[in-house]
């Protein structure tokens, strides 16, 4: 089977295998009960596991994870009885750079070197016709990259989305990129529904039916829930403002991404935790770390 984006981002020879498979990331051996791994990806071969990628998901740099990560490879390997990689997957150059060094496990050489994709790793799609052609590296793209790229690898996703072959897919997609471009995803998907030439009629179709489905939904919460639901979101909207006040106020820099989560969110237990991080927090992925 061809790991396709996976085998020519990560550059690295990979076993022959059949099928993969998502794996629980819990490590619940007696030796290390507290730890689990964001993702664990198993490789299949004959029904057998052939090789685990454990992927780490890393917004800032974290000395206990240079002690943990060991830990993780060590337990999927004994757990599935196959070679494992450790892959961390972050936006930010910096934490790329801190991420690739190697560990080392004792002094007699024995060390493990973590695989990164991180921006450098990650090409920024914005030729639409290559987002098209390419749809999974193209949200990828989206992800890694931010800032001064985000309207053209935004463009970018939503030609991607529209390239998913199923509509359910095509519908995950589009809420993947409205997620991650937050506010910013309205004029970018605005300015692409003129260009037919590379968004159908399933784009307006999608959005008009999520408006008002969100409509619909709205109303019929509200006549449920009445006041309570409005005491509740006026809650979690003022909770939101506060987060966002404390991290601008403490000079903390959130990604798009971080930033359209904590908007997103309408939970205040899980608000007033990160404001209480954020209160001590030095980076953006303390607050949101679990």
């Amino acid at each position: 089977m061809d790991w396709g984006v996976g085998g020519e981002l990560l550059g690295e020879g990979l076993p022959p295998f059949r099928k993969i498979e998502i794996t629980s990331g819990d490590l619940d051996q007696a030796s290390a009960p507290q730890h689990r791994a964001d993702l664990v990806v198993s490789l299949l071969q004959g029904g057998r596991p052939v090789l685990a990628l454990i992927v780490e998901v890393q917004l800032s740099r974290r000395a206990t994870k240079r002690w943990s990560w060991p830990v993780y490879v060590a337990g999927v390997r004994e757990r599935l009885r196959c070679p494992a990689l450790l892959l961390v997957v972050t936006p930010d150059r910096a934490v790329a750079k801190w991420a690739r060094r190697e560990i080392a496990l004792g002094p007699f050489g024995d060390r493990i070197q973590p695989l990164v994709l991180g921006p450098a790793e990650i090409p920024a799609v914005a030729d639409l016709r290559e987002a098209a052609r390419r749809p999974e590296l193209a949200l990828l793209s989206l992800v890694a990259h931010t800032g001064d790229a985000q309207r053209a690898t935004g463009r970018a996703g939503f030609v991607a989305a529209e390239a998913a072959r199923s509509e359910k897919k095509k519908k995950l997609y589009y809420d993947f990129v409205r997620l991650v471009l937050g506010r910013a995803a309205g004029p970018i998907l605005e300015e692409l529904m003129q260009d037919q030439k590379y968004l159908s009629a399933f784009a307006r179709k999608y959005v008009a039916e999520g408006e008002a489905k969100g409509k619909a939904k709205g109303r019929a919460e509200g006549e449920a829930k009445g006041k309570a639901k409005g005491k509740a979101e006026g809650k979690a909207e003022g909770l939101c403002r506060g987060l966002l006040f404390l991290v601008a106020a403490r000079k903390i820099k959130l990604t798009s991404v971080q930033r359209a989560r904590v908007r997103a969110c309408r939970e205040p237990k899980e608000l007033e935790r990160w404001i209480t991080r954020a209160a001590k927090a030095e980076s953006a992925g303390e607050i949101f770390e679990s």
